[in-house]
């Protein structure tokens, strides 16, 4: 896997419109080793999920809020593989490379994609990422429902510094297991 600390800010435009929902921005966080983070902004708010480990580690967690209210849950997900850099998972690709871009002031190299084990799917990608790994730029294209659908992310920022504070929730996690236990025991016996 690749070793490279870095993270980025990307515009998310998703045509037709209708699909786009509300949904501003994207960042991903990597430190090169275990530690991740997804950031979603929408209607004013932001969503951001910590990851720390594998899944199944406990050591995920999931905040929104905004700049000053937040409101943290301890989780047991992981990301799959966005912080890969396309060489960590190239064999499920048929790839053909694209002219390179300089996307947030970062040379990238760009490659069109097709999965190799869907090779009857209606879907394609273009792809590129810079040398250090994470991804810049991605098109994706989908029919669903007989509706083409196209996802365009862009990064507006790339850096290959990051730090301990990039990683660290804005609030206290809380602890929701024995909540979720009771729950769906109360579901599973109707009893509670």
């Amino acid at each position: 896997m690749n070793s490279t600390a870095w993270k980025a800010t990307y515009t998310l435009d998703i045509q037709p419109a209708s699909a786009q929902a509300s949904i501003t921005g994207m960042g991903l966080y990597y430190d090169g080793k275990d530690r991740s983070r997804i950031d979603v902004t929408a209607n004013a708010m932001e969503l951001r999920a910590y990851y720390n480990g594998a899944a199944g580690t406990g050591n995920g967690v999931v905040c929104v809020g905004n700049n000053t209210n937040w409101t943290c849950l301890k989780t047991d997900t992981a990301p799959n593989d966005t912080f890969k850099g396309l060489s960590d998972n190239i064999a499920q690709y048929n790839v053909a490379q694209l002219p390179g871009r300089t996307i947030a002031g970062t040379a990238a190299l760009c490659y069109n994609l097709t999965d190799i084990k869907d090779m009857a799917s209606t879907s394609w990608a273009a792809e590129c990422y810079s040398s250090a790994g994470p991804l810049l730029y991605l098109q994706a294209a989908e029919i669903s429902g007989g509706v083409l659908q196209v996802t365009t992310m862009t990064a507006t920022s790339f850096s290959t510094s990051v730090s301990d504070a990039d990683f660290t929730p804005p609030a206290a996690p809380q602890d929701m297991s024995s909540y979720y236990n009771q729950t769906y025991n109360y579901n599973d016996t109707g009893t509670g």
